[in-house]
């Protein structure tokens, strides 16, 4: 989009062409050189036999690839010896000398912001080797700091290179002088929205931070899509367009394409009973998600679980953002889990999350936990009833590029929980407590980091933590480990600690923009220590799995399914994993 002119004056001197030597060598042999390695020399030969162009000598073409690099005053003697009559090596003397360094970047003033520019330029470039790549950067240096002040168009033209050769003083110095051609400043007087049907316009608006009657800048333009992505309501964007009219007015040209934001994963089925004295029930899982409601940005999440005859998990979730017209995201979550035969917990939890940046935000998390144990005639829980009043606070970081499948970036979350238990037994059994309310603290730590290997080749490696601690725990307070999201190649929750860590290292190749294949290793500890309450001793273990996974993009969203296999598995003993990514 932006128009950039770059030339060069030469750097080089001009050395007469001498005799090119036309036959091939089986060899290079490189002498005298102290800077730039054997393995380089021979490349830059190969590629010179390669082309084979007899107009350059191959004097002049090292020469030119030697001052490449910033050695501006190379001496080079080539000759060339025959091993026998079907092997003949080339001889390379070589003196590099020393390299030349920036010794400033300037241009004729004319403004404050000119000068400023020009002094970043300087304190980042300033005592570099004078190569191509370092004259080049610098220039784009410049060039985009005056596309982040407003001048999209702005031509940067070498206008001379003045050099200091000085070998008794041991002086190699150059300055770098541009001239510098802002053309129109660009001004954003029109934002253009295409493709968004249900999306509010003002819901983009306030995602991209970008207000008509800005200044033109480079790099919030280029942020607009990465921002836009993260929302989830749309297809990968492309960069949007800038472009000034016929008036001299500028226009900023975003295209979307919708989505479907809403989800539903699940499936029911009846197990019916056995004798007259059990009855059958309903078994299943169900996964609802609509986000984007209306198209003001809220979330709304229903999840239903139900294992077995005993167990049984529902969760609501609700998201209202920016509240007041604020960067404030408002989350309410209540949960409720009936663990076996063994208690019920309830949960409501609130939290406020301040947008600080695109990449970081920070929240003030509140929640009120009750645990209800089960009594019967034939089961009495070892858990008591119990209250938990809890408050605490969360950091994160996201600069993944993509939700769905980040080919870069780091996800960084850490969550710090100081909670008050109250005990509200009675009788006998509070009686036998010896401290009726005690305070707990929770530490939870999530990292994930992505990187392109090669193309279509991503990296993932994952690191989480989970810890309670307190002087009276329960069961009902511990973490839960194994299945889709921590420790592939075991039952859903199927280990229970109050401390719990598991790393995840993944291998994604990518079959389309949301769509990979993936080979994965999971490993994992959980400690269970004696001072739980009706825990005799410790209870500790290391665990891996391993397996193959894929996620692949559908209409009702990415679907996630993974075949791993457990310490001491067979392989024909693996557990499957699949559902909906959790898009809430």
């Amino acid at each position: 989009m932006t128009a950039q002119i770059i030339k060069y004056l030469p750097l080089l001197f001009i050395v007469s062409n001498l005799n090119c030597f036309s036959q091939s060598y089986s060899n290079y042999i490189i002498n005298g050189n102290n800077s730039i390695i054997d393995d380089i020399y021979s490349t830059w030969l190969d590629d010179y036999f390669d082309k084979d162009d007899s107009s350059t000598s191959i004097e002049k073409f090292v020469f030119q690839k030697i001052s490449a690099q910033g050695f501006l005053t190379p001496k080079i003697v080539i000759a060339d010896s025959v091993i026998s009559d079907t092997e003949r090596s080339l001889i390379l003397t070589i003196n590099e000398g020393s390299p030349f360094t920036i010794q400033g970047i300037t241009f004729p003033l004319k403004t404050e912001n000119d000068s400023l520019i020009f002094k970043s330029a300087n304190d980042e470039y300033t005592g570099k080797i004078l190569s191509k790549i370092n004259i080049e950067e610098s220039i784009l240096f410049v060039l985009d700091q005056y596309e982040s002040i407003g001048f999209p168009f702005a031509i940067i033209t070498i206008q001379n290179i003045i050099s200091e050769f000085n070998p008794e003083e041991d002086i190699y110095s150059s300055e770098i002088i541009l001239t510098v051609e802002k053309n129109i400043k660009g001004k954003i007087d029109s934002i253009k929205i295409a493709g968004n049907k249900k999306t509010s316009r003002n819901v983009i608006l306030r995602t991209i931070d970008i207000k008509q009657g800005d200044l033109y800048n480079e790099s919030k333009v280029n942020s607009v899509s990465q921002k836009l992505n993260k929302l989830r309501f749309f297809e990968p964007l492309r960069t949007p367009e800038y472009f000034i009219t016929q008036r001299n007015k500028g226009i900023l040209e975003i295209t979307v394409e919708e989505i479907s934001t809403n989800n539903f994963d699940g499936i029911v089925g009846y197990v019916p009973s056995t004798n007259e004295k059990i009855d059958g029930y309903f078994t299943g899982y169900l996964d609802f998600g609509f986000r984007n409601i209306f198209g003001t940005g809220r979330n709304f999440a229903f999840k239903w679980e139900k294992e077995d005859r005993s167990s049984q998990l529902l969760e609501l979730k609700y998201l209202e953002p920016w509240i007041f017209s604020l960067p404030i995201n408002v989350n309410v979550d209540f949960f409720q889990r009936q663990q076996d035969s063994t208690y019920v917990k309830r949960r409501i939890k609130t939290g406020f999350e301040f947008l600080a940046t695109d990449e970081i935000t920070a929240s003030i998390l509140f929640s009120s936990e009750s645990v209800i144990p089960t009594f019967n005639e034939n089961f009495q829980s070892n858990l008591y009833n119990s209250e938990i009043l809890s408050a605490g606070i969360n950091f994160t970081i996201d600069s993944r590029d993509d939700f769905y499948s980040p080919q870069k970036g780091l996800f960084f979350t850490n969550t710090y929980f100081y909670s008050s238990k109250k005990i509200s037994s009675s009788g006998d059994r509070l009686e036998r407590i010896n401290q009726p309310n005690s305070n707990l603290q929770r530490v939870e730590v999530d990292l994930m980091f992505f990187q392109k290997v090669f193309a279509k080749q991503i990296a993932k490696i994952g690191l989480s933590w989970r810890e309670t601690t307190g002087s009276f725990l329960e069961l009902s307070d511990m973490y839960q480990l194994g299945g889709t999201n921590s420790l592939r190649g075991y039952r859903e929750n199927q280990f229970l600690g109050n401390r719990i860590i598991w790393s995840n290292l993944e291998y994604r190749l990518l079959l389309s923009q949301r769509t990979f294949f993936s080979v994965f290793y999971d490993y994992g500890y959980y400690l269970l220590e004696k001072k739980v309450i009706n825990i005799s001793e410790n209870d500790s273990q290391f665990l891996y799995g391993y397996g193959i996974g894929i996620n692949v993009e559908t209409g009702l969203g990415v679907l996630r399914v993974n075949y791993a296999i457990g310490e001491n598995d067979q392989i024909n003993e693996g557990k499957i994993h699949f559902g909906l990514i959790n898009e809430f």
